[in-house]
Order: structure tokens, then sequence, then C-alpha cells
């Protein structure tokens, strides 16, 4: 399974004392989860997350999708192509990886954590996966199957 953090809720994962972010942690260090986010993705979150994801990347937490990959799904995938196009967020970058994750090559599971009502009615109405809003949701989101 892969976890996708949107920039909007970085400073919650960063932040140690965060019961939130607790279980992602636990979940990164002991359970095989990974963090994804694309070239696009990571040019939107703050320089601190930025260094958590490079430190996770070479710890093998972390999974850069390339932009091919992504463009390549976009390309193939008509129905999310049209799906795209009515997105009511202003996310495309997250919706694009989520796809490709959840729907492209591997199909693993997708977990967004997010603050972003509009993302999250998208996320769910292209049926990505599944949304992390916070410790009460341990046991839905993060017991799924390990990323590729």
């Amino acid at each position: 399974m892969c976890m996708i953090v949107d920039a909007n809720a970085w400073h919650k994962f960063l932040a140690i004392a965060n019961a939130d972010a607790k279980p992602v942690r636990q979940w990164l260090d002991r359970q095989g989860g990974k963090i994804a986010y694309s070239e696009e993705t990571f040019q939107e979150v703050p320089t601190s997350a930025q260094r958590q994801l490079r430190a996770y990347k070479q710890a093998g937490k972390a999974r850069l999708v390339q932009p091919e990959e992504i463009t390549g799904y976009i390309n193939k995938s008509g129905k999310y192509a049209r799906q795209r196009e009515t997105a009511k967020s202003n996310d495309l970058p997250i919706l694009d990886l989520a796809a490709c994750i959840a729907k492209g090559r591997g199909r693993d599971c997708v977990a967004l954590w997010t603050e972003d009502d509009d993302l999250v009615a998208d996320f769910k109405s292209m049926k990505l996966g599944r949304v992390y809003a916070g410790k009460q949701h341990k046991k839905y989101v993060l017991g799924q199957t390990k990323c590729a």
C-alpha cells in the first residue's frame, strides 16, 4: 500500500507529538508502508517535508513515481481522463498519481491524507482508494496490502 500525503497535511505528519501521525509513522517503520509521490507533488510540499521524503526514499519507505509512468497511464485510460476533466479540486497531480498507482501498473492500494474536501470528494468518486483522516482510520486505511 502507498500513502499520498497532500501538501496541506504534511504539517501534521511532521509534528512528532501529533496523535494522527503516529500510526502512519509506525505503519511506515514496522509494516512496510510507503509514501508515494511524483516530481510534481514533491514541488508542492514544504521544504521540511521534502527533506523527510528524501530520507524515506533512501530508507526504502518512499516511492517516486516517474512522470512518464503517470502520463502513460493518463494517455491510455479513457475513463480516468474523462473523470479528470470533471474534477472539483485543483489537485490534479495528486489524483493523477493516485490513479496511476491504483489503476495502472501494479494496482496497489492507495491511501490519501488530506484536509481538502474537494480532493476527498474527487478521490472517492473516482474510486482511487481510502482516505486517512486521522488515527480513528488506522485499521480501516493502514491495514491494507503493501505497496510495490
